[in-house]
C-alpha cells in the first residue's frame, strides 16, 4: 500500500501522486456502495498493480470538501468574477464566500476583465469586507503578479460563472497548460462551458510536454543555460537532475531516471 494525493479525476480514473510516480487508479466498488467518491485533493491509500496502475483503497479524513468544483482539503477558494459580460451578481459571490467560510476555507475574490470594465461597484462593495480583492486582466496581465503572490503555498480552487475567464487566468499563470477557452455568447450574455474535469496544477515550475515525464509528476525550472528536473511530494521537493539546456532534456532525463532505477 502507498499513500498519495489525487491530482486529477477524469472519466472514472483517479491520478494519484505517490511521490515515486503518478498512478492511474480506479476506485474500489465499496466507495459506490457507501456513497463516497474520491475527490481531487484527497489523501488516499492505493494498492499498486504495476505498470503505473492501481486501486484507491481508502480515503483519509478530509479537512473540507466542495461539490462545485469537486475537490477536498482546499486552503483557499478563488472566486473569479467580472463586471464585463458575463456580469457576476453579488449574490453569487456572497453565496460562494459563505460556503467557504462554513468550511474553514480562505476566500480570494478576483475581478477579471478589468481592461474592459474596472468593476468599480463590485470593488467598492468587497474591499471593505474581510475578503481579499484583486483586480486583474488575463488579457493584459494586469494584477497577475499579485495573484501569484496571493495563491502561493496554498491549495487553491478556482470557481465562478461560465465565461468570467477561469481558464484564461490559469493559462496566463501557466502558459504550458493551453486549456481550451470559449467566447462569450453575445445573445445569451454568458459563457460556454469549456472546462469539464478537475485537476491540480503546481504554480511553481513548468509542466513537461513529454507525456511520460508529465504523467510521472515531474516539473522543471530553467535557470540561465540549465534545466532542473524535480518533483513535488507534499511539502517536499526532490531534485533529480540538472542539465545544460542545449541538450534534448526529455530524452536525457528519461535515460537518467531509468539508470537510477537500475542502480
Amino acid at each position: 500500500m502507498s499513500r498519495g494525493r489525487i491530482e486529477k479525476a477524469l472519466s472514472g480514473f483517479y491520478y494519484v501522486n505517490t511521490g515515486a510516480e503518478v498512478l492511474q487508479c480506479r476506485a474500489r466498488g465499496k466507495f459506490r456502495r457507501e456513497g463516497l467518491s474520491p475527490l481531487v485533493g484527497d489523501w488516499v491509500q492505493v494498492r499498486e498493480l504495476g505498470r503505473g496502475e492501481g486501486f484507491v483503497e481508502a480515503v483519509e479524513p478530509r479537512r473540507n470538501l466542495f461539490l462545485r468544483p469537486a475537490a477536498a482539503n482546499i486552503d483557499q477558494l478563488v472566486i473569479i468574477a467580472s463586471a464585463a459580460i458575463p456580469v457576476t451578481e453579488p449574490y453569487l459571490i456572497d453565496r460562494i464566500a459563505s460556503v467557504a467560510a462554513l468550511k474553514g476555507c480562505q476566500v480570494l475574490l478576483c475581478l477579471n476583465k478589468c481592461d474592459l470594465d474596472p468593476a468599480e461597484e463590485l470593488y467598492d462593495i468587497y474591499r471593505h469586507s474581510a475578503i481579499q480583492v484583486l483586480r486583474l486582466s488575463a488579457a493584459t496581465g494586469e494584477g497577475m503578479d499579485a495573484l501569484r503572490t496571493a495563491i502561493a503555498g496554498k491549495l487553491n480552487t478556482f470557481t465562478g460563472n461560465s465565461g468570467v475567464g477561469k481558464s484564461s487566468i490559469l493559462n496566463t499563470l501557466l502558459p504550458e497548460l493551453t486549456l481550451p477557452v470559449g467566447e462569450v455568447s453575445k445573445a445569451l450574455g454568458r459563457g460556454r462551458h469549456t472546462t469539464r474535469h478537475v485537476e491540480m496544477f503546481p504554480l511553481s515550475g513548468h509542466i513537461p510536454r513529454d507525456k511520460e515525464l508529465r504523467n510521472g509528476g515531474y516539473r522543471y525550472v530553467i535557470a540561465g543555460k540549465y534545466i532542473c528536473m524535480y518533483r513535488l511530494t507534499g511539502e517536499e521537493v526532490y531534485v533529480y537532475h540538472i542539465a545544460h539546456g542545449a541538450r534534448n532534456y526529455p530524452t536525457l532525463f528519461k535515460q537518467l531516471l531509468k539508470e537510477d532505477c537500475l542502480d
